[in-house]
């Protein structure tokens, strides 16, 4: 079974401090931007008194969102997303003829991007569920693993020096709201330090999104790192390899299959096409037999499985698709094969036959057309005499005789020679 390929996009995602800005605030670290429209909003001043951090300064162009005691270093990730694969259509051969399937196949498609450093599974090759097939250069997935492992431990940092600034900046303005009704405090020193403090809880509560937001970005470069390694989804046997050592894939809308995967060859499967003019008489759970090139001699007989409803049309001839499954339990059938394929329709035991040709003769001089029914002729007194017949199910070369005069061992006529002069007519057997 071919499958189409799945595409992949690759999207590179960047974070980082923008550093030297010209306009807007001057910060320290800046980890989100507001819209240049919305101007500046909340009072940083009692930040600046409580925390001692830089000067928020709005300019022209707006403001940026600032984050007071320093962001997170970030570094450049590459993402990878895939799409859903669109399998192709099966391969077919001409009408009646079918092509020997496994009835289990896949595909180990690239999920990633770089150089392969390893081939662990060649043609032919008995492979295991998870078992490594392929290896890609891992080290610049590594390298992302590493920069988001560092990101995650900063961010953990920047919380736990966020949550210290809180824990001052709770005690301190828990102190000055008791000492403002005594006026030992002024009131906007003691609401100053409350804004602080809701400042602080902001700031935790942004680094905790902060880390789970790295938490995720580590994930999916890890799951990329493991795609690395090209493993094999299934246990069977290696059909065909699309790569060599030192080949540099890429995850695009033209990846090719690395590997293609026979799960079982012992039950394989037969599409064939069968016109629409016999397919009305084709059902599912019917007896099949066929032939291959490899195996001249030899019948091969299977069961039909499925009748498809999509009809296949080439050069104005429509032919359905009919697939057919048989036991290999020999191996000697494999995948791609072409068959010629007789699906049994019907079946009759101990009857009477006739040659075809036996019911279309009919002697130079005979009267009678079509409309007299079927018949037969036969010598009898070295005369060709008409014996008429009720036929039953017709093969390609032999019809049954369900009724009639004719009887078993009697010798029908199927054609005559052309008479010489001065010879007496003699009739063909």
């Amino acid at each position: 079974m071919r499958h189409g390929v799945r595409p992949l996009a690759v999207r590179k995602v960047q974070r980082h401090p923008p550093a030297g800005r010209s306009s807007g605030c001057a910060v320290q670290e800046t980890t989100h931007e507001r819209d240049a429209g919305r101007g500046c909003e909340g009072d940083f001043g009692s930040a600046r008194e409580a925390r001692g951090d830089d000067a928020h300064r709005c300019g022209a162009g707006g403001c940026r969102g600032v984050r007071l005691a320093g962001g997170a270093a970030a570094a450049a990730r590459a993402c990878l997303h895939h799409r859903r694969d669109y399998p192709r259509q099966h391969r077919r051969g001409r009408d009646r003829d079918g092509d020997g399937q496994s009835r289990a196949q896949r595909d180990r498609r690239l999920r990633g991007f770089g150089i392969i450093q390893s081939i662990d599974c060649d043609y032919n090759t008995i492979v295991r569920l998870g078992q490594v097939c392929a290896r890609i250069d891992p080290r610049p997935y590594q390298a992302v693993v590493d920069q988001d492992i560092a990101a995650v431990a900063v961010a953990r940092a920047q919380l736990a020096k966020d949550a210290a600034g809180l824990d001052y900046a709770r005690r301190n303005a828990s102190r000055l709201a008791a000492l403002a009704p005594r006026q030992y405090a002024s009131r906007n020193a003691a609401d100053s330090a409350k804004a602080a403090m809701r400042q602080g809880e902001a700031q935790t509560t942004l680094d905790r999104a902060v880390i789970a937001q790295d938490e995720a970005r580590l994930s999916a470069a890890r799951a990329n790192l493991g795609y690395t390694d090209i493993v094999s989804p299934v246990n069977g046997i290696v059909v065909s390899r699309n790569v060599t050592i030192g080949q540099t894939v890429a995850a695009s809308f033209q990846t090719p299959t690395l590997f293609l995967i026979a799960t079982d060859l012992t039950r394989m499967q037969v599409d064939t096409n069968v016109s629409e003019g016999d397919i009305a008489g084709v059902r599912p759970g019917e007896t099949a037999q066929f032939t291959v090139l490899a195996f001249p001699g030899k019948m091969f007989e299977g069961r039909v499985t499925q009748v498809r409803q999509s009809p296949q049309t080439v050069q104005n001839v429509v032919t359905y698709d009919v697939v057919i499954a048989i036991d290999n339990r020999d191996l000697a059938l494999k995948p791609g094969m072409t068959a010629s394929v007789r699906i049994i329709t019907a079946s009759r035991e101990n009857v009477l036959l006739a040659p075809g040709q036996a019911l279309r003769f009919a002697p130079a001089g005979a009267t009678g057309g079509t409309g007299a029914g079927a018949r037969v002729w036969v010598m009898r007194d070295g005369r060709p005499v008409a014996v008429p017949v009720k036929t039953g199910l017709a093969g390609d070369n032999q019809t049954e005789i369900a009724g009639g005069g004719l009887r078993v061992g009697d010798a029908v006529i199927i054609g005559e020679r052309l008479k010489r002069v001065g010879a007496p007519w003699v009739p063909r057997f």
